[in-house]
């Protein structure tokens, strides 16, 4: 019977590998389950919630769905070079467009909601 040395550094080698298999297994099986279902991010954020201008969140940040919905003229203003009339959520930098443009997508201030492309907010973020 061949002894098996297992030292200390050859032991914690030994684990970080199998530990990296395994995360490497998990993710191919994840994203194997995804495509079989035919599953995609669109797929999912037309789950989510539309975002309320009622919201807590979205009162903070002055939200309305439509940009001509905006009534306070201290709100109205140029921001990074970009008029406010040309401000929407569909060309603002934390947008993102899900399925058809026009339509909605997601924000990084409203995680886990779906946004329309036609909201505004006081965050709007010139786009790249």
């Amino acid at each position: 019977m061949k002894k098996i040395d297992l030292s200390r550094r050859q032991f914690f080698q030994t684990s970080v590998m199998g530990l990296l298999g395994l995360s490497v297994l998990s993710s191919l099986k994840v994203f194997g389950q995804e495509r079989r279902r035919g599953g995609s991010t669109e797929a999912k954020s037309a789950d989510l919630p539309l975002v309320k201008v009622t919201d807590d969140n979205a009162k903070a940040v002055n939200y309305v769905e439509k940009h001509s919905d905006v009534k306070k003229a201290e709100l109205k203003v140029e921001r990074q070079g970009v008029k406010w009339d040309k401000q929407k959520c569909e060309n603002c930098g934390f947008f993102k467009a899900a399925g058809k443009k026009g339509a909605a997508g997601t924000c990084q201030i409203f995680p886990g909601k779906w946004v329309k492309s036609t909201a505004w907010c006081s965050t709007w973020n010139k786009g790249a």
